[in-house]
């Protein structure tokens, strides 16, 4: 039978992270409502199908009531279905684009498999399964962003796991998946623009899936004091009309608005190709090429990168640790709708001095919202 276990860990300014541990599926014999063959998917020239069957790996026998995730490689959203008894599965409906699809069962484990699903097309996908010892058995943590107050969907959250060195950006409804975590008491942190950060520590059981809320409170950006001194009727104006002198300047790279609208951009890093930065993994890295590494981000004047810049790719660190990753992500914290403008400088001979320091030798990339300007 079922059980679940719920915690709440308060963050700051009111962010709560909620749990629910569900333990592993029943034997097929205790089962009271075990899960039944999926009809056929209905044609749909939009979408992509994915099936497949759940097998011991080495003996090829099928294995029933294993759960099957799929997660988007592009934006962690996730889908998950049971296996009935036959092992064969299906999931319908499908936006085209990379997955991830592995599948979970207490005494065993698998490694993921990488899957393209295209419009209108059934893809075919094999499972094996290698029984394995229960405490070596990875977990899996599935979860939701939202606004605690209105309990609207948060995108571009980043979530990290630092004991796994692990790191995801909920999707446009909110959601993550890491399929893969050790057993153990993992520590959580997510954290988004405009919100206070939420901080808790999750129990990932072996062959365990472990699912989560996280509910957001709003944290007002502080800025640093704007001095206004008034001399012959001239005023210091706010940092964003002084986006018009930096663009009159001939200094650095800009993207415009009305570019952004024309490009409708995946990432906010989409939009940096072109400017003088490399973008790599699909948007996950980026370095500045003349320097060859990690620029510093200001997202409405606010700096959110903080790791000591490398000196060159081959210095760059890895996982958690890298520069070129921590800039990709601060940049795509934004959602590509939201964004009014971008400005780029790649390197200290261009970068305006409010914003030069000894962080900005590498680069630096303002990113400006709709709301910020």
């Amino acid at each position: 039978m079922r059980t679940q276990r719920q915690r709440a860990w308060p963050g700051v300014a009111g962010a709560v992270i909620l749990a629910a541990l569900a333990l592993p599926a029943p034997s097929p014999g205790t089962a009271s409502h075990p899960p039944q063959e999926q009809a056929s998917c209905a044609p749909d020239s939009l979408q992509g199908h994915l099936e497949g069957r759940a097998s011991e790996f080495g003996t090829g026998v099928s294995l029933g009531f294993v759960d099957v995730l799929l997660v988007s490689r592009a934006d962690g959203r996730a889908r998950r279905t049971r296996a009935p008894a036959s092992g064969r599965f299906r999931i319908c409906g499908i936006d085209p684009g990379t997955y991830e699809v592995t599948g979970t069962l207490v005494g065993y484990s698998a490694d993921p498999l990488s899957v393209e699903i295209q419009a209108g097309m059934f893809t075919q996908v094999a499972i094996r399964l290698a029984a394995s010892a229960t405490g070596d058995q990875p977990g899996a943590l599935l979860g939701r962003v939202t606004d605690g107050g209105t309990g609207v969907a948060l995108d571009g959250a980043l979530v990290v796991l630092p004991d796994a060195a692990q790191r995801r950006i909920s999707g446009d409804d909110g959601a993550f998946a890491f399929l893969s975590v050790p057993p153990g008491v993992l520590g959580l942190r997510v954290s988004r623009v405009g919100y206070g950060e939420a901080v808790g520590q999750i129990r990932v059981g072996a062959g365990e899936t472990v699912t989560v809320e996280v509910k957001m409170g709003p944290k007002p950006i502080e800025l640093e004091p704007i001095v206004v001194t008034a001399s012959r009727k001239e005023i210091a104006l706010p940092a964003f009309r002084d986006f018009e002198r930096r663009l009159e300047s001939g200094f650095g790279q800009f993207v415009l608005e009305e570019e952004i609208v024309g490009r409708v951009p995946h990432r906010v890093t989409d939009l940096l190709q072109g400017t003088g930065v490399t973008v790599l993994d699909n948007g996950r890295r980026i370095f500045m090429r003349r320097s060859s590494c990690a620029p510093t981000v200001y997202i409405d004047g606010v700096r959110v990168t903080y790791q000591s810049r490398s000196t060159g790719l081959d210095t760059r660190g890895s996982g958690a640790d890298d520069p070129m990753l921590e800039a990709a992500e601060a940049v795509n914290m934004v959602h590509p709708s939201s964004v009014k403008a971008i400005e780029v400088y790649r390197g200290p001979g261009e970068t305006p001095s409010e914003f030069l320091d000894s962080n900005s030798r590498c680069g630096v990339i303002l990113v400006w919202t709709r709301r910020g300007a």
